[in-house]
């Protein structure tokens, strides 16, 4: 058997699975994510957290500052 082959099978059963539903439901309509659909669910703390977690199995000490997205400078501390 050749490697890969289960993923095809996959992808092939979604694709005719879509074409099914779409015969017999023709109201539905596609709706477009947008864009920056990713974006706006991705996670930045626990994506943060995750890399941090990372550094720290590689042996790294990781410390992490804010700074201001527009501009690049460090953010002040907040007290």
């Amino acid at each position: 058997m050749v490697a890969g082959w289960g993923r095809c099978r996959a992808v092939a059963r979604g694709a005719s699975e879509w074409m099914r539903h779409s015969r017999w439901h023709p109201e539905a309509a596609y709706t477009d994510l947008g864009a920056d659909h990713y974006e706006r669910r991705a996670n930045i703390r626990r994506q943060a957290r995750n890399h941090i977690r990372g550094l720290e199995r590689l042996g790294y000490k990781v410390t992490i500052e804010p700074i201001d997205p527009a501009t690049g400078e460090l953010q002040a501390a907040a007290s």
